[in-house]
């Protein structure tokens, strides 16, 4: 769960086809995609057009998939290509923990660490926790951390934590003096690591419930991308 690179989308469409790529912070492509459009008489029609770039940048983001966190990656590789269907949610889980979801309201509350982006005629509300898996690399490197996740039983008790390294929180509690609660420290490294996990889907899930809270439509299917998703128990630990 290292710290995410930057990943540039590059979009080249023509009468023809689209082609993706996408261009790591070293300016190397390390993913394309031709995709062409094949209905005869379509090349003009601007939903067949925009359905060519959804395919294309689908494929391109599929072969990103764990490199990144970034919005745009996230807007497209789990948003549109499933249907932009209301109450459609992404759970990111990379050094910071991001909630996103499909709503038909423009929900924003600044001061409850809210915000919002313009979806075609939707709205994609969401917010960003301080935590996430750059706590877990506090404690674990990723070799441990693979190896005590492969030792987890998700049926085991575990403590309620609010895991952070540094006072503050954005969302889904916004209080920039908010205290970490990492105690006790459990003496099972493997115990310790299943309450941090399942902590991590106890403040995910109370973000979806802020959401709702806030006036968006219901959480109608939750999808995890980031470099968490790589991990069984983090994409299985409802």
């Amino acid at each position: 769960m290292d710290k995410e690179p930057v990943i540039s989308i590059g979009i080249d469409l023509g009468t023809s086809g689209c082609r993706a790529i996408a261009i790591d912070q070293d300016h190397q492509i390390i993913a394309s995609h031709q995709q062409a459009i094949t209905e005869t008489g379509t090349e003009q029609d601007p939903q067949c057009q925009w359905q060519t770039v959804k395919d294309g940048l689908s494929q391109v983001i599929t072969q990103c998939k764990g490199l990144t966190t970034s919005p745009i990656l996230i807007t497209y590789r789990e948003v549109v290509p499933v249907g932009k269907k209301i109450g459609q949610a992404v759970t990111s889980l990379g050094s910071t923990l991001v909630v996103k979801l499909i709503s038909e309201q423009p929900i924003f509350v600044p001061e409850q660490g809210l915000y919002r982006h313009r979806l075609a005629n939707l709205w994609l509300v969401g917010g960003a926790s301080n935590t996430g898996s750059t706590v877990l690399r506090h404690f674990f490197n990723d070799q441990a951390l693979e190896q005590l996740s492969e030792q987890i039983d998700l049926k085991a008790p575990t403590l309620d934590y609010y895991p952070l390294l540094a006072a503050g929180e954005r969302f889904p509690i916004n209080d920039p003096t908010l205290q970490a609660w990492l105690t006790p420290r459990l003496e099972s490294d493997i115990t310790f690591c299943h309450s941090l996990l399942q902590s991590l889907a106890n403040i995910e899930r109370m973000a979806y419930q802020c959401l709702e809270a806030a006036g968006t439509n219901p959480v109608a299917a939750v999808y995890t991308v980031g470099g968490g998703s790589n991990n069984t128990v983090c994409v299985n630990r409802h």
